[in-house]
């Protein structure tokens, strides 16, 4: 804020008038603001440094041209006022904002014609606030200048020194709403950036289709399952019971089944053959059934599935993934080669797609944000092994038992009365829908996403309150200013408009800082972020939007209230 003080008398360092125009701008220096005197040409006295006096007005109101006392007076004055209002009007306008106040010392209400005049051409909301303060008015006589003291007129008009248009507790209380909003907007942007991250990772593709299959551990006891035989014989039994119930769409086993509990190996495997880029490659191991890929609904690009041929004493053949195919024959010839894994030698058979959830890190394959790894899928009829994972399509049609379709619990019933069947003394442990299992691995993504979402929610909550609390008490603090505005011509669009420019002009400065902030804290969770970069523009646009959304919100109840402001009761009442 900057105090603009017009006083054409002040011609020399003796008068009432440098006292007055001195005590006046130290006042407002101590309050924290800006001060200009616009003086006589005249004028050369020393003043202190900080106040500042440029030289300018022609004449001043003590002029006198015509020695008639009657009427040579109005002459004199009229001729003062044209020459006024000319030099008035060579002041450039841009120089005043809406914060400041002109201050017009002057010896009689005769003189303000100019003054009215020049300040009545300003924009009601964008001009500054004019103050008119009479010296001396009419028959008061100046004889005695010491019976009078000198009081600040922005405090006489307000009260008790609350400031009209800005001051010092302005500046605090537009900081306090920048540093809230600063706040809300370096923590929304974080949340927002985990947000669209949990988003993207629930939408990423996996690789197979969970829903709707039923899992389950089944560990035969070694003492009856010494031997690989027995083992071999439980499962393909199992499975041909499960199949042949109206339930189960389709069934499998396998080590392990996607971001579910099993065993999981790593293997290195070499290439026979000079079509290969690569001499050896770290694999997933996994050993499944032939109706391993429909279950899961994995495609297959080339060549096939397990089938009857696989099995005991015949050629052991493999199914690789894509990856595993890009990598060791990037040319598309994978069907045919051989790989061979400690020793012995595996045809290539068929190519799946690549699967999330499949990786030999972690219990359960690791979390969607994992790409595919290398993987190989061995035989369960050439490889059996004790301990397998079952997994069960749930049929699409009406279940017998409940009459609804993908009944997992029937398919659940079925699994436990198919395996006491065959061995009454085998278990089913974990039996739990896949889809479960998935919700797990993308828990702690949930958890963090939803933290962040919470303390972002009281934060922006927490901005909206401050915001609308400033406002609130700037209006009560502005109201003899309103008032003045309404009286001069404001209108009620114009002054709702100057209110939210205000908490806007604000919240813009916070949004800006918060911003900044944002791109460096954005940047430690950049390890917690999938397929989202720390400085997403989207993310910075939709902060904008909800912060400004709540800026106007929070503005709008007190800029209409202060829309309603009568000036005359205002005026009054100061």
């Amino acid at each position: 804020m900057t105090l603009f003080i017009l006083d054409p008398n002040l011609e020399n360092e003796h008068g009432h008038h440098l006292n007055w125009d001195l005590s006046i701008a130290e006042a407002a220096l101590d309050r924290g603001e800006d001060v200009v005197v616009y003086a006589n040409r005249a004028f050369a006295a020393g003043v202190p440094q900080t106040v500042k006096v440029v030289p300018y007005f022609s004449y001043s109101t003590y002029l006198r041209r015509s020695e008639d006392r009657i009427t040579g007076r109005f002459d004199d004055f009229r001729y003062f006022n044209d020459i006024l209002a000319e030099e008035l009007e060579a002041l450039p306008r841009g120089m005043f904002a809406a914060t400041d106040v002109v201050l017009v010392p002057t010896l009689s209400e005769i003189h303000l014609l100019a003054y009215v005049s020049w300040a009545k051409r300003f924009d009601p909301v964008a001009a500054p606030l004019f103050v008119i303060h009479l010296m001396f008015p009419s028959g008061v006589s100046p004889a005695a200048p010491r019976e009078f003291t000198v009081v600040d007129p922005l405090q006489a008009l307000t009260g008790s020194g609350r400031g009209v248009a800005g001051g010092a507790s302005r500046v605090l209380r537009q900081s306090m709403v920048a540093a809230q909003v600063a706040l809300a907007t370096t923590l929304l942007a974080g949340s927002v950036l985990l947000l669209e991250s949990f988003v993207r990772l629930q939408q990423v593709p996996l690789g197979f289709a969970p829903g709707g299959v039923l899992t389950a551990r089944v560990g035969l006891p070694r003492a009856a399952y010494s031997e690989l035989p027995r083992v071999r014989d439980f499962y393909e039994r199992l499975l041909q019971s499960l199949e042949a119930n109206a339930d189960v769409q389709s069934a499998a086993v396998a080590t392990s089944a996607p971001f579910a509990a099993g065993v999981r190996r790593g293997a290195v495997v070499g290439e026979r053959t000079t079509a290969s880029t690569v001499s050896s490659l770290s694999v997933a191991e996994h050993i499944v059934s032939e109706g391993y890929f429909q279950t899961l609904s994995i495609p297959i690009l080339l060549g096939r599935v397990f089938d009857e041929r696989d099995v005991a004493g015949s050629p052991s053949v493999v199914v690789i993934n894509q990856v595993t195919a890009r990598q060791l024959w990037p040319r598309g010839d994978a069907i045919g080669q051989q790989l061979e894994i400690d020793g012995r030698l595996h045809d290539v058979v068929g190519v799946s797609g690549d699967v999330r959830g499949d990786d030999v890190r972690g219990a359960t394959g690791g979390g969607p944000e994992r790409q595919s790894p290398a993987a190989i899928y061995f035989a369960a009829a050439q490889f059996p092994q004790s301990t397998m994972t079952v997994l069960l399509r749930a049929s699409s049609g009406l279940s017998k038992r409940t009459r609804s379709t993908n009944d997992l619990a029937a398919v659940a019933i079925a699994l436990r009365a198919a395996i006491r069947e065959i061995d009454p003394a085998v278990p089913a442990d974990q039996v739990r829908p896949l889809d479960d299992w998935l919700t797990e691995a993308v828990a702690q993504p949930r958890l963090t996403t939803t933290l962040a979402a919470a303390f972002a929610a009281m934060a922006l909550l927490l901005a909206g309150i401050g915001i609308y609390a400033v406002a609130a008490y700037s209006v009560g603090q502005r109201r003899p200013e309103i008032g003045l505005r309404i009286a001069v011509g404001a209108t009620r669009a114009q002054i709702v408009a100057m209110i939210l420019r205000s908490g806007l002009t604000s919240a813009g400065a916070g949004m800006l800082i918060g911003c900044a902030g944002a791109l460096a804290v954005n940047r430690l969770l950049a390890g917690l972020l999938f397929d989202v970069r720390p400085e997403d523009p989207l993310a910075f646009a939709s902060v904008a939007t909800m912060l400004g959304v709540v800026t106007l919100v929070a503005c709008y109840l007190p800029a209409m209230r202060a829309a309603s402001v009568d000036p005359l009761v205002t005026l009054r009442s100061q």
